[in-house]
């Protein structure tokens, strides 16, 4: 059922971008912590870029958000 969920959202990701919209992966909460470094200690769980860049590395091009839903499929 995950990986349902994981194919429906990268669909989203490509649909946005196909019409312009400019998409970057954003870090996510597991049980509860983020998933960055600073884990149950960070100020803004699942609400902040993957990306060394932030919003700078938004893109629309297909095979980088490809790539990042292969590097980060949560």
């Amino acid at each position: 059922m995950i990986a349902v969920f994981r194919v429906g959202v990268l669909d989203a990701a490509l649909a946005y971008a196909h019409r312009g919209l400019r998409v970057l992966p954003l870090h996510g909460v597991r049980d509860g912590a983020c998933t960055c470094p600073r884990g149950a200690d960070c100020g803004s769980p699942g609400k902040h870029p993957r990306t060394r860049h932030g919003v700078k590395d938004a893109t629309t091009e297909e095979a980088i958000i490809r790539a990042w839903f292969a590097r980060w499929p949560d």
